[in-house]
């Protein structure tokens, strides 16, 4: 491998290490998540990238050992037919040493192959073969040297490039450690800021709810809410005597906000009875259509508590007449401003006669 392939996995550590991501505020953002996630892909893609540059530090430093390998193998060649060529010349220096040292024609005879008592023209030509062979073998010499100097040059050259392979190698696998220790440390830290956000979202949610728990028990307290007061025979007659539905609109905004709904609105058809819901005196009633609440009655009951109905179509009841609960005292109608509603009893609740309360719990109650 390259030392500039190496090079480039170094600078990626070092930016993963300065992108390392730092302690989370206190409160994580979904923008703090993503960078997380976008750190963690970038350390995912750098690990890859260095995996793959330490594998082929390894195969470059198999395939470089490879060559060593066959280098060494050469050389060994080299050094034996280097052997075996010195061993011939030597074998061959000596004996022509020996015959020219004891000038004997038959050894000559025999360098040439020729009989004994070679005369002395033939004896020359014998020493030029000599020469001649000697000066060949030097040549074989000097040839098989220069090859054993370029085998042991590669060798070294091989041996410094395998080296340097090998430190590369680990170099690399030291890189891809610190790189794998990133990735690990930004898919911690991704994990923290989801389980952390997921904390806080959870905790935002219990207080908001917790809040607005609170804040309808102070409307509650604000409105003056209590249950239901019961008649003095302990139990109530449904306002409207047929089918019905209603739900809880009390403090509903009315008149584009400008006021709050002080009653249920109990809907029903047009003309269905209306009952009074305890025993009691009719105090007043109202018998012009025009108005907010149109045809209305208030029932004083036994109990204390008076009770309001409007929007009526018309009353059958007059002031200081005495009604039992159950008694038809007017009929659903749309008079007032619930003449472009549909037809349906505005029914409200005063405890002592005073402010009123939410009417909901006494018509769920009664109905």
């Amino acid at each position: 491998m390259r030392m500039r392939t190496l090079n480039a996995v170094l600078v990626v550590v070092c930016c993963v290490v300065a992108t390392a991501p730092k302690p989370a505020r206190a409160d994580v953002s979904d923008a703090d998540i993503q960078v997380a996630r976008d750190r963690l892909i970038a350390a995912q893609r750098d690990a890859a990238s260095a995996t793959e540059h330490l594998r082929k530090a390894d195969s470059e430093a198999d395939a470089a050992k490879a060559a060593l390998d066959r280098t060494q193998n050469e050389i060994d060649d080299t050094q034996a037919r280097l052997d075996s060529l010195l061993k011939v010349v030597r074998s061959r220096a000596v004996e022509a040493y020996k015959n020219a040292s004891s000038g004997s024609v038959s050894a000559l005879g025999l360098v040439l192959g020729g009989p004994e008592g070679t005369d002395s023209g033939s004896a020359a030509r014998g020493q030029v073969y000599v020469r001649s062979a000697m000066s060949t073998d030097t040549e074989s010499l000097a040839q098989m040297g220069a090859l054993r100097d370029d085998l042991e040059a590669k060798r070294v050259k091989q041996a410094a490039s395998s080296k340097a392979l090998a430190k590369a190698r680990d170099e690399a696998a030291s890189a891809k450690g610190r790189l794998d220790a990133a990735l690990n440390t930004a898919a911690a830290e991704k994990d923290r800021l989801e389980k952390q956000k997921a904390s806080e979202d959870a905790a935002r949610a219990a207080a908001a709810s917790r809040a607005l728990e609170e804040a309808a028990a102070r409307e509650r307290a604000d409105r003056g809410a209590s249950g239901p007061v019961p008649g003095a025979d302990g139990g109530f007659a449904c306002p409207v005597q047929g089918p019905v539905s209603f739900s809880d609109s009390w403090g509903a905004s009315r008149s584009g906000g400008k006021r709050r709904h002080k009653g249920v609105d109990m809907m029903s058809a047009e003309g269905t009875p209306e009952a009074a819901i305890v025993n009691g005196t009719i105090s007043r009633t109202s018998d012009v259509e025009r108005g907010l609440g149109g045809i209305t009655i208030w029932l004083q009951g036994d109990n204390g508590v008076s009770y309001y109905y409007a929007h009526n179509s018309r009353n059958v009841v007059h002031p200081g007449q005495r009604v039992a609960k159950g008694d038809v005292i007017g009929y659903v109608g749309r008079t007032g401003n619930a003449r472009s509603t549909p037809a349906h009893v505005h029914f409200e609740v005063h405890p002592g006669g005073g402010a009123a309360i939410n009417p909901y719990p006494t018509a769920a109650s009664a109905c």
